[in-house]
């Protein structure tokens, strides 16, 4: 009788169980973690072996495989108080059948008031557990500040739109690698706009013009309050949408971050339309209005001009920005003509203006301060020359006056100040021939 041997396993096979094993005990760790609330894990990446894993990750989990260890890590994050960051870096499409778990894994979910930024990743959001983490977890969660999706397939954008506009404390939203177009962007951006956004991240799509358009009216919205836009190697950027961007931001003081990044379409055309928002030399007053808020426009090799213009809206005191400006710009102090117009009244404020800001129109080496104030009366006078001549007339006038009366009182002065001293006589005493 011949025993029968059992096939050893191929080393495919073996490195297969291997993976298995590793990875339950990883998932069983980390659920431990979670549970008993360690002080170092703040933030947790849920993923399937071999996924990419961010480098701020601070642990590690696989996908539990089976429905029980996915109850039992959705109940960990329900009683946890330290986890403050929730990444899922898996295909949810493909991850393991829960059943009857996925309830009690989103519950868990519920609970935690602690995580204030989802990371999903590589997730379909119109169908299985991408829908569900939007309807389940999202919505309605007011302590999620930041969610951020990447390489995701939005699908319908109504229950994504619905799910972060009705997160009360949302402050930031990035839709990376999401294959987001104009039409889309239009509609996302309709979607939206109700919300109080700091921060929008639109890196790595296909949008162009019409999406720039859309965003250009987001920024020009007054109940706007973005400060930082992420449009890093967007295929479909160029000049024109530069010149879009950039004209949003003329009445625009609240954003100070624009990444434009790896955008190769834009030449010195398009960043000259930056220069003019950030600067307009075209009069004082309209120096005065630039932006004096934008600080950044990403890792771009900028012209001088612009870079040296950013770096000085990092000031935090605007009053300076705005003088530096008007100094560089405007050396000889050009007076508008509607300011020349009121004769000599606006003169002492320009002239005290200059005086007052002398130390920090020098240190600008744009102009010098005694030259400006010698500029700034001489186009008074020229604008106004007959009311410059009479109004000196007038003070020669009340000169030679002050001197007359300066040259009587000194002669009043010169006048002895005491009356000369008289003898007194002592009184006379009447006789008797004179009494008689």
């Amino acid at each position: 009788m011949h025993h029968l041997r059992r096939r050893a396993p191929n080393s495919s096979t073996r490195a297969h169980h291997r993976t298995r094993r590793r990875s339950e005990t990883i998932a069983a760790i980390a659920s431990s973690r979670v549970d008993q609330n360690h002080p170092n894990l703040t933030v947790l990446s849920v993923t399937n072996p071999g996924e990419f894993i961010p480098a701020r990750t601070g642990w590690v989990c696989y996908w539990p495989s089976d429905s029980t260890n996915f109850e039992r890590l959705g109940c960990a994050i329900g009683n946890n108080i330290k986890l403050l960051s929730l990444s899922i870096c898996s295909d949810l499409g493909d991850a393991v059948a829960i059943g009857a778990g996925n309830d009690a894994f989103f519950d868990g979910l519920r609970r935690n008031d602690s995580i204030f930024h989802l990371d999903l990743m590589n997730t379909d959001l119109s169908e299985n557990m991408g829908k569900e983490f939007l309807m389940r977890f999202i919505t309605n969660n007011s302590n999620l500040r930041r969610v951020d999706f990447a390489r995701c397939s939005l699908g319908s954008l109504g229950v994504l739109t619905s799910a972060v506009t009705s997160c009360t404390s949302l402050a930031y939203l990035s839709l990376a690698e999401c294959n987001i177009d104009d039409d889309i962007l239009e509609r996302l951006i309709s979607g939206i706009k109700g919300l109080n956004l700091h921060g929008i991240g639109l890196s790595r799509n296909t949008f162009g013009r019409d999406g720039c358009k859309a965003l250009a009216a987001l920024l020009e919205a007054p109940s706007n309050n973005l400060e930082w836009l992420d449009l890093e190697r967007n295929s479909g950027i160029d000049d024109h949408c530069a010149g879009i961007l950039a004209k949003s931001l003329a009445t625009n003081h609240g954003l100070a971050n624009l990444d434009l990044t790896g955008n190769g379409a834009i030449t010195k055309s398009g960043w000259d339309a930056f220069s003019r928002i950030l600067c307009n030399t075209a009069s004082i007053n309209k120096t005065y209005l630039s932006n004096h808020t934008l600080r950044h426009l990403g890792s771009v090799d900028l012209p001088t001009s612009i870079s040296s213009l950013l770096k000085l809206n990092y000031l935090p005191e605007k009053g300076q920005v705005v003088i530096t400006k008007i100094a560089r710009s405007h050396k000889d102090l050009k007076m508008d003509h509607l300011l020349l117009q009121m004769d000599l009244k606006a003169l002492p404020f320009v002239i005290s203006w200059v005086d007052r800001n002398r130390r920090a129109i020098a240190d600008t080496g744009g102009a010098n301060p005694s030259n400006m104030r010698l500029s700034v009366m001489y186009q008074f006078a020229t604008a106004s020359p007959l009311v410059f001549i009479s109004s000196i007339g007038e003070t020669r006038t009340k000169r030679r006056t002050r001197d007359k009366l300066s040259s009587v009182y000194r002669a009043f002065k010169a006048l002895p100040t005491k009356r000369p001293n008289r003898q007194k006589q002592s009184p006379r005493t009447c006789s008797m021939s004179e009494a008689h």
